[in-house]
């Protein structure tokens, strides 16, 4: 869970994009800081995380990180919110490389899963891959608005099935997807970048649940 940028610093990692001069390595990184754990049992954890300028270890937002886990007949599913509040005394542009610089559908921020092999679209099957209302494929998926999308895949071996369903729970988004990683990315802004209020917060609901088919 991560950002591409927060009020100009790059809390993504790695080397910075700007419109004049691509990918550089700037002084300009941001650290995510845990503080405590309030709750930590199996069902639930939550924690607090500061976001800080690097360096400097001036706090910029306060994070409430929430997971709980659940579990059903036919699977197990995570549920992450993140509260962040502006802790500054001014507003806080929250941006990605689209938003900011006009590097069209680098949307690359939010919460982001990393998925095994077994989601490589590679099997000529209708059944596997991931698609959201609007349509199939990687193509129709990124950057499509929805409050849901869902990706499917063969496992090696076995060769069952598991379903995989990525929600919003704040309603819908542009989704961030790449099918060769394989990753899905919960990005919760595209276009235009998201101002934070002092004292404001940002609240992310992301759910995430596996089925066994």
């Amino acid at each position: 869970m991560t950002m591409t940028r927060v009020d100009g610093v790059n809390f993504w990692g790695g080397p910075s994009y700007r419109a004049v001069d691509g990918y550089q390595w700037r002084e300009d990184q941001g650290v995510q800081r845990h503080r405590e754990w309030r709750e930590l049992t199996a069902e639930r954890m939550e924690e607090r995380v500061d976001w800080e300028v690097g360096g400097s270890g001036r706090v910029l937002m306060e994070e409430r990180r929430e997971l709980m886990t659940t579990v059903s007949a036919g699977g197990w599913g995570l549920r992450w919110t993140s509260e962040l509040r502006n802790v500054t005394a001014g507003a806080l542009t929250l941006g990605n490389y689209e938003a900011s610089a006009g590097l069209v559908g680098s949307h690359y921020t939010g919460l982001q899963f990393r998925g095994a092999r077994d989601l490589l679209d590679e099997h000529g099957d209708g059944v596997v891959g991931m698609r959201t209302l609007a349509g199939e494929g990687e193509a129709a998926v990124h950057g499509g608005v929805a409050s849901r999308m869902e990706w499917s895949c063969q496992h090696d071996g076995s060769l069952r099935r598991t379903r995989i369903c990525f929600e919003s729970g704040e309603g819908p988004i542009p989704w961030f997807a790449r099918a060769k990683n394989p990753l899905a990315a919960w990005a919760f802004h595209r276009e235009h970048e998201v101002i934070l209020p002092p004292g404001e917060r940002l609240r992310l609901d992301h759910r995430l649940t596996f089925f066994s088919l």
